[in-house]
């Protein structure tokens, strides 16, 4: 569990101000939306697009909401009838449609209750993703969830003093997968089989120099965290580009340096840095919980844990957009059951943990009418520009209307692997690294510039399978759904990863069919 001192609670209190006067201006109309994110970005707030309202982005440490966090979820999706919930690709939870009063009053409620908004945007250490099963899966090597937890408490009381020129987003991967993507973000730890921790640094994606991270220490004692973090902080401080947004990121780091100066820099950091006391004692999280010994569920969407007795539930809402009502029901029950905890994961799926085979029989029913079922369900789906003010294309309407055409023409919605949609450059959904990927553009045709989407294929962010694609082609969003119909009849039946390997041609040309 994550430690938020006095210290740092009182000077994100001490900057609350500035945000109220911000945030009158914008609701006034007095803001523009693109100005008012540059403040309300650092409190974890942007406006939405078309409308006087705001979303407010919720920290949760790799993911997970548990205990009284579950509970006061339950209680303020009642009192400030929250209309939308979203599951973001961080990890995070976004409340949305939220009026003045409301952000204002969330976002001084979630603080006092050590739920962090604060950093949550703009140039922060963001919120750190992390295996979501961590603790509980039966092949991880070991439970990285202690030194996530440090991590986290480390970067949330280092964002009043730090001055970045973009943000910094930090994963950890058990080192059975690579769910959190720990290979590709500005900073990653990766568990080893001995023990240790491999490192990862200067990944990332975005409009301009994407790239996967590089490998920058080995077998690294997983106590020694605290001084990579602080070493890549002022790092990033250092040679980070204050002056250009466009190529701020550490990405461009190595990019300008190349990747064996980069490493090298990176660990002169990490030395510098052990001149300080950044030493922990990694906490004991162990599930104490047990559940009693009998026949294991047979739901497709519980499995068992590694702990005797104890299952977890997988839960995907389309879009990461869980029906508001089923999901302040679901946060009311587990606030009531021990040890529960909801994991968020970067692909918007939702795993409820640590229940007994009856609680996860329970939290299944509760949840089958609003899981994704198929494999088209399951795709990743940014906010889109119907609310996000830096989105160019409604990604949410794609994904409603692929699912609509599928259904409406009895479609195999299986044929396809999860699809990841982006609205805009800033690729929330890393297109480039998934098997199918789409990304807002906009396309130029006899009628002149028309809503569009690149295509990408073949990527993957497996641990150490990591592949990063260029686009494929362009196609306008009116003909995608008859693009994606062409597509699944020319798999005849294939597993579309298994088909690409041979048909990466005849992939291109069916895109270029379409305009």
């Amino acid at each position: 569990m994550i430690y938020v001192s006095n210290e740092t609670k009182q000077s994100f209190k001490e900057a609350l101000p500035v945000f109220e006067e911000a945030c009158t201006k914008f609701y006034a109309g007095e803001l523009p939306a693109n100005k008012y994110k540059g403040t309300s970005g650092r409190f974890g707030s942007y406006g939405e697009r078309g409308a006087k309202t705001s979303m407010l982005r919720l920290r949760f440490t790799g993911g997970t909401i548990a205990g009284s966090h579950l509970a006061f979820l339950a209680d303020a999706i009642d009192r400030y009838y929250i209309s939308m919930v979203h599951f973001t690709t961080g990890s995070a939870l976004q409340l949305h449609h939220l009026d003045r009063d409301t952000v204002l009053s969330l976002y001084q409620e979630c603080l006092d209750r050590d739920i962090i908004c604060a950093g949550a945007g703009s140039d922060n250490p963001r919120n750190i993703t992390a295996s979501p099963l961590r603790g509980v899966a039966k092949d991880e090597y070991f439970d990285v969830s202690p030194y996530v937890d440090a991590a986290a408490t480390f970067a949330i009381s280092r964002i009043p003093h730090l001055h970045l020129p973009r943000k910094w987003k930090t994963a950890f991967s058990g080192g059975f997968e690579n769910e959190a993507h720990a290979t590709l973000k500005d900073l990653g730890f990766v568990a080893r089989e001995d023990g240790t921790f491999d490192v990862y640094s200067g990944g990332g994606f975005g409009p301009v120099g994407s790239r996967l991270g590089i490998k920058v220490a080995e077998a690294i004692d997983p106590a020694d965290i605290l001084y990579y973090m602080e070493g890549f902080s002022h790092l990033y401080e250092d040679y980070g580009d204050h002056e250009k947004r466009s190529v701020a990121r550490s990405r461009h780091i190595v990019a300008r340096l190349g990747e064996d100066e980069y490493k090298k820099l990176f660990n002169q950091y990490v030395d510098k840095a052990k001149e300080g006391d950044f030493a922990f004692t990694p906490q004991n999280v162990s599930v104490k919980k047990t559940g009693p010994v009998g026949p294991a569920p047979t739901h497709p969407r519980i499995t068992a844990q590694k702990q005797d007795g104890l299952y977890y539930v997988s839960y995907h809402p389309v879009a990461g957009r869980p029906d508001v009502k089923l999901f302040r029901d679901l946060c009311a029950y587990l606030a009531g059951v021990e040890a529960a905890e909801i994991r968020l994961n970067t692909d918007e799926t939702a795993y409820i943990v640590n229940l007994t085979a009856d609680e996860a029989q329970k939290v299944a029913a509760m949840t089958d009418g609003d899981s994704a079922v198929t494999n088209l369900e399951k795709s990743v789906c940014c906010a889109g520009a119907a609310v996000c003010q830096q989105g160019t294309r409604d990604s949410f309407g794609l994904l409603t209307t692929l699912i609509a055409y599928f259904k409406e023409r009895g479609l195999d919605a299986n044929a396809l692997p999860p699809l990841h949609i982006s609205g805009c450059p800033s690729t929330c959904t890393i297109n480039r690294t998934a098997s199918l990927g789409l990304r807002g553009s906009a396309k130029k045709t006899e009628k002149g510039f028309e809503a569009a989407f690149l295509v990408y294929a073949g990527g993957s962010a497996a641990l150490h399978h990591e592949k990063m694609v260029d686009d494929v082609g362009e196609i306008t969003e009116k003909n995608i759904p008859a693009f994606v119909e062409a597509l699944v009849k020319a798999l005849e039946g294939q597993d579309f990863d298994t088909w690409y390997e041979k048909h990466a041609d005849d992939f291109k040309v069916l895109v270029d069919s379409f305009e």
